[in-house]
């Protein structure tokens, strides 16, 4: 993960010190800075909105770029440094890799959503494994509407209010037609995914963000496509 951050602005993982590592002990560089509740509690605006799209880029890029993600959101896996402007990622013991078919499902998946898109929402879900394609229409209407919430950050222009949204309250009004009319379960990869993604949500939200996450997974499907292109020529 060093690696993969290191041309970020803004992001970086503590160096490791192999001369001073083994097998049983782990050495790393001291950074210094405060933890995230602090800054919710302690940044102005501003500073909060920084943190918290440094964040959502770096989970956007773990899902769909690097295909290789820290699966456990929890906040104490972040720290922020306020003098150099530098959000630390830390911890690596629930990392796990993604195979290329699955990312670029998923990838549909939020592009659907984010451009209001019911068909590919279907098609791309269908395809995970979300669904079995017997399912009861009222299931599949609540399963893309669904989606569709969970990818109204990436949809609208501009900054998106994290800390005045109503998401959850939506997704959970779903969540008895889903229950009941629900004929599997969502592939295994998902639940570390949707874990991930929805504890940047959340970081966000206790931080009271203002972050243009359009525009973040936006570039990052510009590079994607980019890549996959030439790869293609």
């Amino acid at each position: 993960m060093f690696e993969l951050v290191k041309g970020m602005k803004g992001v970086a993982v503590p160096r490791v010190i192999q001369e001073l590592s083994t097998k049983e002990v782990l050495t790393m560089e001291m950074i210094k800075g405060i933890d995230l509740d602090t800054c919710a509690e302690k940044l102005s605006q501003e500073e909060r909105n920084y943190v918290g799209e440094k964040i959502m880029d770096v989970t956007v890029r773990e899902i769909f770029e690097w295909q290789f993600m820290q699966t456990d959101p929890n906040p104490g896996n972040f720290f922020y440094n306020p003098i150099t402007k530098t959000v630390y990622l830390l911890d690596f013991g629930a990392a796990r890799d993604y195979s290329d078919e699955f990312c670029k499902n998923y990838l549909d998946t939020v592009w659907g959503a984010a451009n209001n898109d019911p068909e590919l929402i279907l098609e791309a879900t269908t395809k995970l494994g979300f669904l079995s394609g017997d399912e009861a229409k009222v299931m599949v209407e609540a399963h893309i509407e669904s989606i569709i919430i969970v990818g109204e950050p990436f949809a609208g222009p501009g900054k998106f209010d994290f800390g005045n949204q109503v998401m959850t309250q939506r997704i959970y009004e779903l969540m008895p037609v889903m229950l009941k009319n629900r004929l599997k379960a969502p592939p295994p990869e998902v639940y570390s995914l949707h874990r991930k993604l929805s504890g940047a949500y959340l970081i966000n939200m206790n931080l009271k963000s203002k972050i243009d996450a359009r525009k973040i997974f936006m570039d990052a499907h510009k590079r994607i496509t980019h890549k996959n292109s030439n790869s293609a020529n």
